[in-house]
Formats: C-alpha cells, sequence, structure tokens
C-alpha cells in the first residue's frame, strides 16, 4: 500500500519535468511561456497538496509521504544537473 502511494507521488511531482525532457521543452505546457510555466507550477503545487492531504492520515503515513517528496526533489535535482550538463556551452 505505501509502495503505491509512494509511486503515485513521484510519478505525479516529475511528471512536467519528464515533459520538457522528453520534447526539449517544447511540450503542449509552453515551457518556456509564461502561461506554460504557470500551469507548470500549478500542476506541480496541486499534487504537492495531494501528497501533503493523503500524508496527514496517520504518522506512518506522514513519513512515506515525506520521505517520497524528498526523494522526488532529489531526483529533481538531479535531472535538472543533467539538463545542465547536457546543453552546448556558449
Amino acid at each position: 500500500m505505501f509502495t503505491i502511494f509512494q509511486d503515485e507521488v513521484f510519478e505525479s511531482l516529475l511528471f512536467a519535468v519528464k515533459l520538457s525532457a522528453e520534447d526539449g521543452g517544447t511540450s503542449t505546457y509552453e515551457a518556456n511561456s509564461q502561461k506554460g510555466r504557470n500551469l507548470q507550477y500549478n500542476i506541480l503545487y496541486q499534487e504537492a497538496i495531494k501528497c501533503a492531504e493523503e500524508g496527514m492520515a496517520s504518522d506512518q503515513i506522514f513519513k512515506v509521504a515525506l520521505n517520497a517528496l524528498r526523494e522526488a526533489r532529489v531526483k529533481i535535482v538531479g535531472a535538472k544537473r543533467n539538463a545542465m550538463k547536457s546543453m552546448p556551452q556558449n
């Protein structure tokens, strides 16, 4: 049960990052436009709120939710670093 919850959190939080990485930042979310960035932010924010709400069910579920968010953040930072490394230097 907890593994399924963690997997859902990872999948949701990394959704916008994966979209941008898969198509070079030209996704339907228009990653470079302000409207697209606001949409991406809102998606991530809503998923984080869902995680917080679900995580308050018990102390054990809270710990799972917190660990999932922390692990997702580490993965996001790693993806950003990899993306920066793959960008051509001018």
